[in-house]
């Protein structure tokens, strides 16, 4: 997803040395003082004339003549814009990295079903009801059944 989130104060300080572009929202002074607060000096903030994003804040500032770096951390550095092709492939990767963990979720819980009806199966075995653990052991091939389509029908290897 591309960053846009729109700034209305822009301008820069400096901290161990190092002059930092700065980036805001709200009052100047309120920015300044937090600032100052962490150690910075030479910090000049101004109103931006229109809501900004990152780097359209760096070029205004940059058309003014003032330079300095970005800020590292916190993942304040200007992102590259994202095309909507590169939005829709970022899109589609995250939405299949979703589908293969609820897969994997599905597989490891009809796993543990089927252990689980084997077990009710042995035990009934065990306290002499073979009836009782037939039907527990059908049950479970029944639902692995119904379990293995609905995962086909969800990996669109078949039609629902």
């Amino acid at each position: 997803m591309a960053n846009s989130k729109l700034f209305t104060i822009a301008g820069t300080s400096t901290l161990n040395g190092v002059d930092t572009f700065r980036f805001a929202t709200g009052k100047i002074k309120v920015r300044e003082n937090k600032l100052a607060k962490t150690g910075h000096t030479n910090i000049a903030l101004q109103e931006l004339p229109e809501p900004m994003t990152k780097a359209e804040a760096v070029s205004f500032l940059q058309g003014q003549g003032i330079n300095a770096v970005l800020p590292r951390g916190r993942g304040a550095a200007v992102k590259q814009e994202q095309t909507p092709e590169q939005i829709a492939a970022a899109e589609k990767t995250a939405k299949s990295a979703a589908f293969a963990k609820r897969m994997a979720e599905a597989r490891a819980a009809k796993a543990a079903a089927r252990q689980a009806a084997e077990d009710a199966a042995f035990f009934a075995a065990q306290a002499g009801d073979t009836a009782g653990a037939a039907a527990l052991l059908a049950a479970a091939d029944e639902h692995g059944v119904e379990a293995e389509r609905e995962l086909a029908i969800a990996e669109g290897a078949v039609e629902g």
